[in-house]
This record gives structure tokens, sequence and C-alpha cells, in this order.
């Protein structure tokens, strides 16, 4: 998929005729299901029974739902539901055109890591510190919409929106339902071509480094997946092994953080991937990290975006009690309510025992991010890349989790 086959169409013959044969397929496709509708229902069954793929229907859907709080959703709730199941169609719809350009089996937990970080993105800018409002949530469902808008005729339309706009119109017909199914397309669709324009120019930075006989000052990283993947298993078999916790119990509690902390630097001791003062690359997908200071109380808990990572000096794995963080998936239940799982709810405010990865001297990197003009038909520059200040002074500690990447530099 090109990047420039959603904007700017017109400009290259071949990428037209591509996107032209693209859509014929699509047609095709339809046409061999018997309509717009039964296709949609077959790729849904598809998707959904395939648990590679729940991570990102789980985010598109939370998107779906958040748009039910604009001021521009029906009024009615009936209604509302049935604007948000639209978006949400239109949404896989583009999920299922973009899967079609990858093989790689990577591709469903990175979409879910994009779809993640735009909602995290929308809750950092209009939530801020404090709690949702009904004010901040509605104004941040507007800009949502407003960026999503299908505002093109119909002889504006390039293939693919022509396309995605003929099904809409054959299963809701003129109506709030077919915008809506046309406007989670376009939001879905344009967090994927920014993503690979942001992967083109870090490609085409890298090519002009070796062009330019630089490459040997270009830093190099290695990823720690095994090594990740040995502490976490380890973290979960003992806490099979050693049952719940009472949390109230201080002395359970204590003893329960130094036998994770003995696991933890027995297997660290096994292995030389990963050594004190390694600089290391971290990030990943619902990434919890803690700023603290042994000397001081008071910590600070952030979750990471998608366009993020932290860099530092790698101290050591330790067992942590901290505050149960609230992740993107606890946000969605607890703020929109519907379909949650009460014990999420209910978690916020406790305490948890978690491993972390400890880093000094540690810098937040923002990569540059693209936004899309507020009709989504021309791109702003992108902006320069910045460091949210970390006090050099202070640890970071990485919550351990699954996705977690870990690169370490060579």
């Amino acid at each position: 998929m090109n990047p420039s086959e959603h904007n700017e169409y017109g400009d290259n013959p071949a990428e037209l005729s591509e996107q032209v044969a693209f859509v014929a397929s699509m047609e095709q496709a339809r046409l061999d299901a018997g309509s717009a509708g039964e296709y949609m229902a077959v790729m849904i069954d598809r998707y959904e029974t395939d648990q590679r793929n729940i991570p990102a229907l789980f985010q598109l859907r939370r998107i779906a739902d958040f748009t039910a709080q604009s001021r521009f959703t029906p009024e009615f709730a009936d209604d509302a539901l049935d604007t948000s199941n639209a978006f949400y169609a239109g949404s896989l719809l583009a999920y299922d055109v973009a899967i079609q350009h990858y093989d790689d089996q990577s591709w469903p937990l990175e979409a879910a890591t994009l779809f993640g970080d735009a909602m995290h993105d929308l809750a950092r800018v209009y939530r801020g510190e404090g709690a949702w409002t009904t004010k901040k949530m509605q104004l941040a469902a507007d800009e949502l919409l407003i960026n999503a808008e299908w505002d093109v005729d119909d002889e504006g339309d390039s293939p693919i929106d022509g396309m995605v706009r003929r099904w809409a119109a054959e299963m809701h017909g003129y109506s709030d339902n077919q915008r809506y199914m046309m406007m989670g397309f376009r939001h879905i669709f344009t967090l994927i071509t920014d993503r690979e324009l942001a992967m083109d120019d870090a490609a085409t930075f890298e090519a002009m480094m070796v062009e330019a006989e630089l490459d040997q000052d270009f830093p190099h990283t290695r990823t720690l997946d095994d090594l990740r993947r040995g502490l976490w298993d380890t973290f979960v078999d003992h806490k099979i092994t050693k049952g719940p916790i009472d949390m109230n119990d201080g002395v359970q509690v204590t003893k329960a953080i130094n036998s994770f902390t003995y696991d933890a630097e027995a297997y660290m001791n096994q292995q030389d991937e990963l050594l004190p003062g390694d600089d290391v690359s971290i990030r990943g997908f619902d990434t919890s990290y803690i700023i603290y200071d042994d000397s001081a109380p008071g910590e600070t808990i952030g979750l990471l975006a998608q366009h993020e990572r932290i860099e530092g000096e790698f101290v050591q794995i330790e067992t942590m009690q901290i505050p149960v963080i609230e992740s993107a998936s606890q946000l969605h239940e607890r703020v929109m309510g519907k379909g949650g799982d009460v014990s999420m709810e209910s978690s916020i405010g406790k305490t948890e025992i978690v491993s972390v990865v400890v880093l000094k001297h540690a810098t937040i990197v923002r990569t540059p991010v693209e936004r899309p003009s507020a009709a989504g038909t021309a791109r702003h520059k992108r902006p320069l890349a910045s460091f949210p200040y970390v006090p050099q002074d202070k640890y970071v500690a990485v919550v351990l989790n699954p996705t977690l990447e870990i690169n370490v530099y060579e």
C-alpha cells in the first residue's frame, strides 16, 4: 500500500492504476459473497475468530464506541449505537484493506498498538492529568469525527473512496450510518497511511546515511525477545506457584517481592545479553512506566504512547508494589461502561506487584508524527521530535509485559 493512494492518488498514474486493480478485486469478492453486507459479515467472522486479530479489533471497537460521545452523534441511544456500529464496520473494512498488503505475522499486534495509541494521544490532549469529564470526552470525540469527515463529493473520490461510498450506501442507504461507515474507514485508513509515511521517511534517512558513507556512525540495536520472554515466564510461573497474595498484609507483600526479585536475579545471572550499564531502548503496547527517586516519596506513573520509546542505561530487574495503572483497556471499560468486567473497574486505586526494567539517565523519545488537516485532505508538516523531560537524578521503571520490546545498543 502506498501512502499517497489515499489523498494524492491523482499525482501518479501507476499508483492510480494499482488502486483501480485492487478495487476491482474487492468488488469481485463482494459479488462472490452476494452483497457488501454479506462480505462484511464473512470478514467480521474471519477476523473475530482469529485470536491474532482480537487486540486490534478491540481497539477498533473502542474507537467506534467513543464516537457516541460526540455532539454530532444522533441524540437517541439506539441511533448512537447504530452509528457506532457503522463506524466500526468502516474501520474494520480499512483494516481488511490494509491487512491484504501485509504478509508479516506481526502486523495484527502492530495495528493494535497503532490504533490504541491514537486513542491514547486523544486522551492525553483532552483529558490531561485530570479525570475524564463529559465536556472533555465530547470535545475529544468531536475532533475524532471532524478529522474523519468525508468531505469530498462523488466526483472527487479516489477508487477506494468510491468503493467505500458505494458499499456504505448499499448497506445503509443515504443516511447517518452511511456517513459514519465512511468516516470509520477514513479514520483508520489515515492512521495506517500516516504510519507508512513515517516508516518511509525512516528508511530514506538510513539510506542517505549509507550513501554518504556515514552508516558506521548510525547506532544499531539488537532485540532481546528471548530475554523478555524468559523474564515474563519466570514472573508468571512464580505467581502461579505462590498463589494469591493478600495485598493488605505487609508481611506477605514483602516476602512476595523479595521472592520475585530473587527469581529475577537468578535468571539474569544466567545470561549475558543484558548487563548493568548497557544502553537500551524500550517500547511496547499498553506499556506503563514509573518515574521515582529512592530518596524521596512520591512517583509519577504514565503510559507510553506508540510513537514514544524510553532510552536509558540499564540498572537491573526489580519487583515493585505500585498502584494499579489505568491501561487503555481499563480506561475503555471504566469510561464507556459497556460490556465491561466489573473486576477491572474495581481494581482502580488498588496496588499490585509487578516486575520492572529499571533504567537511569533515561529519556522519553517522541518520534515525529504527521497530522492530517481537519478535513483529512491535506497534511501538516511533521513536527520535530520532542523529548519529554525526565529528571536525570530519578529512575524510570518500565513495567514488564508480554508485548514489551527491549533493544540493546551494540
